[in-house]
């Protein structure tokens, strides 16, 4: 069985609401497949070999690896958007 994701926070990100999601390997396409179904779909930055997701709720961006998922909650996010999140990608705050 897989790990969940293991979760830190950002400090020194855009903003003060942001996270870095650390990803199981065997869990990041799959994951990111959801998030693109629920959330948009992934753009690609060639030049800076990034990838994206902008929602109304967050902005999801990693490096084209797809790991780990820096997560930037918008103004509109609510704690409900957080709990849909977690339980999406496997997150159990009550483990870390």
């Amino acid at each position: 069985m897989s790990q969940s994701p293991q979760r830190i926070k950002a400090y020194s990100c855009i903003g003060p609401y942001t996270d870095k999601y650390y990803l199981p390997d065997d869990q990041v396409a799959a994951i990111w497949a959801s998030l693109e179904q629920k959330y948009g779909p992934v753009r690609q930055d060639e030049t800076f070999r990034i990838m994206e997701i902008r929602s109304s709720a967050f902005i999801f961006r990693a490096l084209l690896k797809g790991n780990p998922i820096t997560v930037i909650r918008k103004r509109r996010c609510r704690a409900e958007d957080i709990n849909d999140l977690h339980e999406m990608i496997g997150f159990d705050r009550d483990e870390h």
